[in-house]
């Protein structure tokens, strides 16, 4: 869990994810949602961001919208969504902590 790699004992990272995250969606619009989405997607921004420079392409994210910008050919365009994709996923399988979509 994403809290608990920050330092935070497991009681307390629990009483967190059911105060800001309850039913395991992490609600759209909830203030607290950009601070818990930099938390649980770090890992992620590291990995998107090494392969943006990779494709020489600059990459930014607010929350849970990701900004890719630079020459993106149909070749970079393919790659990219391909390792978004794939992270993504493996997000939802670590933390489980997903957006509720209204």
């Amino acid at each position: 869990m994403a809290l608990q790699k920050n330092s935070l004992s497991t009681e307390i990272a629990e009483i967190i994810s059911l105060a800001v995250i309850p039913e395991g969606l992490l609600a759209a619009g909830l203030s607290a949602s950009p601070m818990i989405s930099n938390l649980v997607f770090e890992e992620t921004d590291i990995a998107l961001k090494k392969k943006s420079e990779e494709l020489s392409l600059s990459y930014s994210r607010y929350a849970n919208d990701l900004a890719f910008s630079g020459a993106i050919t149909d070749v970079t365009y393919a790659e990219l969504v391909n390792v978004i994709k794939n992270l993504v996923e493996h997000q939802r399988e670590k933390n489980s902590i997903y957006e509720a979509r209204t």
